[in-house]
């Protein structure tokens, strides 16, 4: 068995339905300079081929992409970052030896799938004692020291890219210096509720209220700002007259400060709130989060029309108990909430996009076709 050095690769296995250009482009989502490497090594312009024009593209994301002709199905390697590769596809029967011994050792499936390859630094934190709230299963894999930094990137990226894909991983889990270790993880793609919208359209509080009570009749306002009613009356200043304070009209200063007082603070963002079953608050509640973002999700950096920035529609879910929800393996109870919470998210969604157009990201912030809501 070798021995674990500096350097680590983690293996993504998806289905052989799966486009070259969808990888891609959920790389570009999350990795901001991905490119495609040449045979050189050299990372290839946007624009130079298909690809490399997709990458952190709504386009190539979406189902019903084209299939690619210009022979990106051959395996390629695409630059995530200055220390991180992807490299693939390759159908297993073709692939590095290195990354079949990984696919034996983990007794993975192979029939019907692809594999791509990611190589980074091996990064990790010192062993961390195991607790409940290990969602994707990373803490219990890792548990001889958690993926850090860079390869902590690396690997909540492929964990989100196998949940988008419906695949898995094979992950070299053995801290540096000791022999390679692999174990196979396979996200639930039903673990991810949340949605953001995000639009050139600022939705007052009562009109989003008003679309969301379309969707459940128990839609409340939530946070507003707060009622002001100005300074009270015995906020007056002093008078104070300007020769005994060194020149400086205190009153004026003063009278200037209680017109600002006495004025509405300016709405930043509100909430509204549903419950997911009226009948059941242990299920937790549902909140639309507005709010103005200065800069748009990485995913949706190439749009002309949020480069001044826009406004964010978050769809939450807020568990009753967030301890019990996230655990690898949830209660009954907390699967069903789960769901009911995400059918109530995706009911939003729908609801308020039509009034406020725009784009959606799921959870991880991959783009997301409104078609398929």
């Amino acid at each position: 068995m070798a021995e674990a050095g500096t350097r680590v690769a983690h293996v993504l296995v998806v289905p052989d339905d799966v486009t070259y250009d969808e990888v891609v482009a959920l790389a570009g989502c999350v990795f901001v300079g991905a490119r495609p490497l040449d045979d050189d090594g050299a990372p290839v312009a946007a624009g130079g081929t298909r690809a490399a024009a997709l990458v952190g593209t709504r386009a190539a994301v979406s189902d019903d992409t084209a299939p690619d002709d210009t022979g990106n199905d051959a395996p390629t390697t695409l630059r995530l970052s200055r220390h991180s590769q992807l490299s693939g596809p390759w159908h297993p029967a073709a692939a590095p030896a290195e990354v079949t011994e990984a696919l034996a050792e983990v007794g993975a499936e192979t029939t019907g799938r692809l594999l791509y390859v990611a190589r980074t630094l091996r990064e990790r934190t010192a062993p961390v004692p195991f607790r409940t709230g290990d969602r994707d299963g990373l803490r219990r894999t890792f548990h001889l020291g958690a993926p850090d930094r860079e390869e902590g990137r690396v690997v909540t990226w492929l964990v989100a890219a196998a949940r988008r894909l419906t695949g898995s991983l094979v992950l070299d889990v053995a801290p540096r210096g000791a022999q390679v270790t692999r174990s196979r993880l396979v996200p639930d793609p039903s673990v991810d509720t949340d949605l953001t919208l995000v639009s050139d359209v600022w939705l007052t509080p009562q009109a989003a209220l008003a679309l969301a009570r379309q969707v459940h009749p128990h839609a409340e306002l939530g946070a507003t700002g707060f009622e002001w009613d100005g300074p009270p009356p015995s906020a007056s200043s002093a008078s104070t007259s300007p020769a005994s304070t060194g020149g400086v009209d205190h009153d004026a200063l003063d009278e200037t400060d209680l017109r600002a007082l006495a004025a509405p603070p300016p709405l930043e963002g509100y909430a509204v709130v549903l419950p997911v079953a009226a009948e059941d608050p242990v299920a937790g509640t549902v909140a639309v989060e507005v709010t103005g973002i200065a800069t748009p999700p990485p995913a949706l950096r190439r749009l002309a029309w949020l480069a001044g920035g826009g406004v964010q529609y978050a769809l939450r879910w807020y568990p009753f108990d967030d301890e019990a929800a996230h655990r690898e393996r949830p209660s009954a109870a907390v699967r069903l909430a789960r769901r009911e919470a995400a059918a109530l998210v995706v009911a939003l969604a729908r609801a308020l996009h039509p009034a406020v157009g725009g784009e959606v990201l799921d959870q991880p912030g991959f783009p997301v076709d409104v078609r398929d809501l």
